[in-house]
């Protein structure tokens, strides 16, 4: 994921979702750079915004799954299911 202040989505997505910081690397002011996040065994790159946001896709809900969303600090929406 692309963010243009990674620092604020890494702290976001640790107090929001329970993300554990795996990797975080700073860069030359100290501010995050890139980070490896981790939620259960499952991890998720974060890292600066070079040219803009991506697209991205919401899974599909499967019949008798849980599902969750919510939105970011900068508009990503995520979704998690069970």
């Amino acid at each position: 994921m692309k963010y243009d202040n990674p620092t604020r989505a890494i702290e976001f997505l640790y107090n929001a979702f329970g993300f554990e910081k795996f990797a975080v690397y700073p860069g030359a002011d100290g501010s995050n750079v890139q980070a490896q996040l981790k939620l259960g065994s499952n991890f998720v790159m974060v890292g600066a915004t070079t040219n803009g946001k991506g697209p991205m896709s919401t899974p599909q809900a499967l019949a008798g799954g849980r599902n969750y969303s919510a939105t970011d600090s900068e508009g990503y929406l995520w979704s998690f299911g069970r």
